[in-house]
């Protein structure tokens, strides 16, 4: 792995150990394919985060920010809430 920078961890050992079981399985050639393959899936999760922090959750503060009227409070959701469970049950669905 040219320009590589060497690092030197400790693993508790569950983990090694499972490092260990995928290396046997064949799945990884060595310990640098886990951890990069560990990490890939770090960065695929955290990009993730970042997404639906953009693109779910910015436009809805945005949009309470703007017009904070159309909050109402937990205790009234929760209490809509239960009554529809309520109706539901009554009604058998």
């Amino acid at each position: 792995m040219a320009g590589a920078v060497k690092r030197s961890i400790g693993l508790s050992p569950q983990r090694a150990a499972f490092v260990d079981r995928l290396l046997a399985t064949g799945a990884y050639a060595d310990v640098d394919e886990v951890i990069d393959a560990g990490l890939r899936a770090l960065q695929d999760q955290d990009a993730e985060i970042e997404r639906r922090l953009r693109e779910d959750v910015a436009p809805v503060y945005d949009a309470v920010e703007a017009d904070p009227g159309r909050v109402i409070p937990v205790d009234d959701a929760f209490d809509r809430l239960r009554a529809l469970h309520a109706s539901c049950v009554k009604a058998g669905k």
